[in-house]
């Protein structure tokens, strides 16, 4: 068991360390094809997606334009299996090891054609001091236009998306909570 947490921890610490060493000049467009997909998808992480108003979080982006966005993410992911998104989320998540240290996900959730429960989600910052607006953590953007994610592949009752607080660092993680083997973590 002992090793086993170990092995976990290690893995962690170094897709946090993957993750945290990206820039933007890894970003490379292959045809005018992509360039057109990264500027649709580029316009909806760029801009605020939330608000949090008296503790409430309300969406502020477009949700049609999130949906299209997670497929999009997805749809890569999966090698080109269509996962049809049709909830998306805004909700804060304490840190499996450090209930003090919470972060808010956007999540966008579904179902591939097999059956399987999908979510894929993103960390959100406040930006600006005291206005409660919400946007896409500052982190590398892909070739495709899409940020950073990580995403749950599992059964219909769980693999769900948590994190760890790892030296100040969130690194996500999925929660098998009883699929066992049937719960697969995708981060890119």
């Amino acid at each position: 068991m002992k090793r086993k947490i170990l092995q976990s921890t290690i893995c962690f610490l170094l897709i946090g360390m993957a993750w945290s060493c990206s820039n933007d000049s890894d970003v490379v467009m292959s045809d005018a094809g992509s360039r057109d997909i990264r500027q649709k998808n580029k316009n909806v992480w760029e801009g605020q997606i939330a608000e949090e108003v008296d503790g409430q979080l309300i969406l502020t982006a477009d949700r049609d334009e999130l949906i299209e966005a997670f497929q999009s993410i997805l749809l890569r992911q999966s090698d080109g299996e269509n996962v049809e998104i049709n909830q998306i989320t805004l909700v804060r998540k304490f840190a499996s090891n450090n209930s003090q240290d919470s972060a808010v996900f956007l999540i966008g959730g579904g179902r591939s054609p097999g059956g399987s429960t999908v979510s894929s989600g993103v960390i959100l910052v406040a930006g600006g001091t005291g206005s409660g607006k919400m946007f896409f953590s500052p982190g590398p953007i892909n070739a495709e236009g899409d940020p950073t994610s990580v995403s749950c592949w599992g059964c219909g009752t769980g693999c769900f998306l948590e994190y760890y607080n790892i030296d100040g660092h969130k690194v996500p993680y999925c929660n098998s909570a009883g699929c066992g083997p049937l719960c697969d973590r995708i981060f890119d």
